[in-house]
């Protein structure tokens, strides 16, 4: 019998590590998914296809990062003569 999709993932949830894994996603990466949906406004893909779509979260992720160095003063105009 194929282990579906479901199985596998519950299967990786009962062991240790993929206990640890799952764990370590909650706090590295929702808080950044939360960010784009709510921030960002970003709730679905406006292009169809998978290199469409690829292209289309790669400049979400980029637009996402800019923000963030902006946010903590990184992109400011920088005085060259002094």
């Amino acid at each position: 019998m194929p282990l579906t999709p479901t199985s596998v993932m519950e299967y990786r949830l009962k062991t240790e590590g993929g206990k640890k894994l799952y764990k370590k996603w909650s706090i590295t990466l929702e808080p950044v998914l939360g960010y784009i949906k709510e921030a960002i406004g970003f709730d679905r893909f406006m292009r169809r296809g998978a290199k469409a779509y690829i292209c289309e979260w790669k400049l979400i992720c980029t637009v996402h990062n800019i923000l963030k160095l902006w946010g903590r003063g990184f992109c400011k105009v920088r005085n060259i003569a002094n």
